[in-house]
């Protein structure tokens, strides 16, 4: 993400399909505000506010795993939109790190596009900052002084989030929602743009 920023370099990172109905307490985007974003069926909806309470509940519950997270799995999946084509699966190694600036996860691992079944190492680092209110989500692939900012994640239940805005890379736009799961946490993402249409599934667990 960042100007640089590709589905790929995301996908040192990554994602599995999820299904793409939502309830109808959210308003859903349209990402179609230039010619180059189609809609697609992979738009994450945008929340409406939720109250205090709900606020608290969630980054509490959040907050609980994220210094647990060891491992994650992750699958990336095309959509029919999608001029790239970019399938695949991974695994990494996660170091959580809890620093002044907010909590760190090193991840470490491999990914296997379904084109080439040829495994590609990467590495990713990822801040999460807590507020009372959101949690923010930063990319450092190009080291701390660099960190780029990708959203603001904003509980609308007790265990899920949503990003309050999407992030823009050049003509893309990338959205994320995140769910709490008993034995961690699922952050999937959405990427669309003028070559792009993909789904991203990260599982974060112990």
């Amino acid at each position: 993400m960042g100007a640089n920023t590709s589905s790929a370099s995301v996908m040192r990172v990554s994602t599995a399909n999820v299904a793409s109905t939502w309830p109808d307490r959210y308003t859903p985007i349209k990402l179609n505000e230039n010619a180059h974003s189609p809609v697609t069926p992979n738009s994450i909806a945008m929340p409406r506010a939720a109250p205090s309470q709900i606020n608290e509940s969630a980054i509490i519950e959040l907050r609980a795993r994220l210094t647990d997270i060891r491992q994650l799995s992750f699958s990336a999946k095309p959509g029919p939109y999608s001029r790239t084509g970019w399938a695949g699966r991974g695994e990494a190694r996660v170091q959580a790190s809890d620093d002044d600036d907010g909590l760190r996860f090193n991840e470490s691992g491999e990914f296997t596009p379904a084109a080439t079944g040829v495994a590609v190492a990467f590495r990713n680092v990822y801040r999460w900052v807590l507020h009372a209110d959101r949690i923010s989500l930063w990319h450092e692939r190009f080291g701390r002084d660099a960190a780029v900012w990708l959203f603001d994640l904003v509980p609308t239940t007790p265990r899920e989030m949503v990003a309050a805005k999407s992030h823009r890379c050049g003509d893309d736009r990338y959205e994320a929602r995140l769910r709490v799961v008993d034995e961690g946490f699922d952050l999937r993402w959405a990427i669309a743009g003028p070559r792009k249409d993909e789904t991203l599934m990260y599982k974060y667990r112990p």
